[in-house]
């Protein structure tokens, strides 16, 4: 099955300086996607769970899934919890990847942009209150998470080659973690335990 682009994101949404920290920090932090389980979810109240791909569910340019993502999605279909990708990547991989996943997906989502959320929200029929996205990104996937009214979690990147402006973003991420995680997350975080942002 296709699915149309999003719309290109406006000038606006990409911009990446000091202004922007704020914008990216997320609600929830997770060492890893399988720290969100079915329980987790519900605790949370969200029935629809968006995602990221590249360092989220698989190493940056996968074209399929590692093993144990299609497992824990099912854990999560299971408890009627709906899932759906959104993703910058190109749509040739994406229908391969997704495909392979059996998930409806939106590919060049033009991320921070919100515009590729509300777009997957509407086909889910779904409501900010009611949705969650994980990404791995601060500028990319916790800021249109933000933008988009969505439950922000952030898991520790997938480790694996990355393109170069990637790699330039992770060397900033470093640093901006520090700024908008307390100590107590931020260990937490490295060491794969889950943990909610209070306050702010």
């Amino acid at each position: 099955m296709q699915h149309p682009k999003a719309p290109e994101s406006d000038s606006r949404f990409r911009s990446e300086g000091p202004r922007t920290v704020g914008r990216t920090r997320p609600d929830l932090v997770v060492g890893g996607y399988r720290e969100l389980g079915a329980e987790r979810m519900q605790a949370l109240g969200r029935s629809f769970l968006l995602l990221d791909v590249d360092g989220t569910l698989a190493p940056h340019g996968s074209d399929s899934p590692p093993e144990g993502v299609s497992e824990w999605l099912r854990s999560l279909s299971d408890a009627g919890i709906r899932c759906y990708i959104v993703s910058n990547a190109g749509q040739r991989r994406m229908q391969s990847f997704c495909g392979k996943l059996g998930l409806p997906f939106l590919a060049n989502a033009g991320k921070p942009s919100p515009r590729g959320v509300a777009t997957a929200l509407e086909r889910l029929g779904a409501r900010p209150a009611e949705t969650a996205f994980l990404g791995d990104q601060l500028f990319t996937d916790m800021a249109c998470a933000r933008r988009s009214g969505v439950l922000a979690i952030l898991t520790h990147p997938i480790p694996g080659r990355e393109p170069v402006q990637v790699v330039l973003k992770r060397m900033l991420e470093r640093v901006v973690v520090r700024r908008i995680l307390d100590a107590e997350q931020l260990r937490l975080w490295k060491s794969g335990t889950s943990t909610e942002r209070s306050g702010g």
